[in-house]
């Protein structure tokens, strides 16, 4: 029986967590029979909740954790690849999402999230906060009110459009260090509106390798594409 307390899904962090499939829905069974047992809906509910709770702060969870290895990276000796090849295949996440879920967090460590909305913007879906770490590492500047509207945007749609009609709709902020990339693969570096030439990608190669890497490359340093 669960003995209608939490459905406990974490404990030692610093041992394994060993989940599977079984093992949960293993435990709604006994919620769902606790339940019955006792004619108490409350019961289910509030595992319901918990659940709930569970998905949607994970991913922000998440997005600390690998920013918080990135920032530190260099003080660890039982790895001996790079930081991405690592977490890509540790961790098992998408190349794509490490500097993204990085990105944000980033959000609430440099404290660019006003204190004072912090709590909420943070209570956020992780997918929300993507584009305002993106937008963030392009340079744009995000000012009071505009976090506040972010702050009171319901879901992606929201938040999307804040950034889309008063973030975007302004120069990055003075100084910044924006890099662009043609269609062709040459990159240039913009910064108080001077430009310089940073460098190629070979686009035009087709092969996998090549194409994975320069995704990356494109990724991490928040190039813009034109």
């Amino acid at each position: 029986m669960t003995n209608n307390d939490d459905i406990i899904l974490i404990g030692d962090l610093t041992s394994d967590i060993e989940i599977d499939d079984d093992w949960v829905f293993n435990k709604i069974d006994e919620v769902i029979a606790e339940s019955i047992e006792k004619h108490s809906a409350l019961i289910a509910l509030r595992v319901g909740t918990q659940l709930r709770e569970i998905s949607r702060v994970s991913g922000l969870a998440l997005a600390k954790l690998i920013y918080g290895m990135r920032e530190n990276w260099e003080t660890y000796d039982d790895v001996n690849d790079d930081f991405e090849d690592t977490v890509i295949s540790f961790i098992d996440i998408h190349k794509d999402n490490i500097s993204r879920y990085a990105n944000v967090w980033a959000l609430f460590d440099k404290k660019l999230v006003p204190e004072e909305l912090r709590e909420t913007i943070q209570d956020k879906n992780i997918k929300d906060l993507i584009p305002v770490g993106l937008a963030i590492s392009q340079g744009y500047e995000i000012e009071q009110e505009e976090w506040e509207a972010i702050a009171e945007a319901h879901d992606l749609t929201g938040v999307a459009k804040v950034l889309r009609e008063d973030v975007k709709n302004k120069p990055p902020r003075k100084g910044s260090l924006q890099l662009y990339m043609d269609r062709d693969g040459t990159i240039w570096a913009f910064q108080n509106e001077e430009r310089f030439f940073v460098g190629t990608l070979v686009v035009a190669d087709k092969q996998d390798a090549v194409q994975k890497a320069i995704n990356r490359i494109i990724n991490g340093s928040g190039i813009i594409k034109q």
